[in-house]
């Protein structure tokens, strides 16, 4: 059974780093007044921008790991049945 509980680690560490540096990116553009932000569009598009990456690999993060559960109970169950 352990060989199923191996994640992709390295997809998950990718992702991460991905939200750390769309994070990063979102706490330089506030650092600029409302303003700006607001006024700018091409800041505003890279803010939402910057938001959505950040969600996305945090959802990917998600699904990754939910998959991977799923997968461990089902080839339990597998293993398990008569």
């Amino acid at each position: 059974m352990n060989r199923y509980r191996e994640l992709n680690v390295e997809h998950i560490k990718t992702l991460s780093e991905e939200v750390r540096e769309a994070l990063d990116n979102l706490s330089e553009c506030s650092k600029l007044p409302e303003t700006d932000i607001l006024f700018n569009k091409t800041i505003l598009n890279a803010v939402k921008y910057n938001f959505i990456v950040a969600i996305q690999a945090i959802i990917d993060i998600y699904v990754i790991i939910l998959s991977q559960e799923l997968l461990v109970r089902f080839l339990t169950n597998m293993e398990n049945a008569p």
